[in-house]
């Protein structure tokens, strides 16, 4: 439980990759907590390894499939994400848009003739 505190600690000071290393370092111990699965997860987000993120939910799911608190950060992963993915739609239509054109005056149909 100490490594578990420590990287519960790793987390909150913002070091996300020594809090999977303090995580790691518990083994099996800490593989049959619920809690560490949580962390780890929230670890893997917070240095931006969403998939890693996505495994250790899975993982902690496979071994506590009434966790709550994993699916929820499941949800929240794939709201993030969509998010994420239409802040980059956006984007990706303010670098196509045709010079002088607002983005109100222009939806993408541009698009298919290039």
């Amino acid at each position: 439980l100490l490594l578990l505190t420590l990287a519960r600690a790793y987390v909150m000071a913002g070091k996300p990759a020594a809090a999977i290393e303090a995580l790691d370092a518990g083994g099996s111990d800490l593989e049959a907590l619920a809690s560490s699965w949580t962390l780890r997860a929230r670890a893997h987000r917070d240095q931006g390894d969403l998939a890693g993120a996505w495994a250790a939910m899975e993982s902690g799911l496979e071994r506590f499939p009434q966790q709550k608190v994993l699916r929820r950060q499941q949800i929240m992963l794939l709201i993030e994400q969509g998010l994420t993915f239409r802040r980059r739609l956006e984007i990706l239509r303010q670098g196509l848009r045709p010079a002088g054109k607002e983005d109100k005056d222009w939806k993408g149909e541009d698009l298919h003739s290039r």
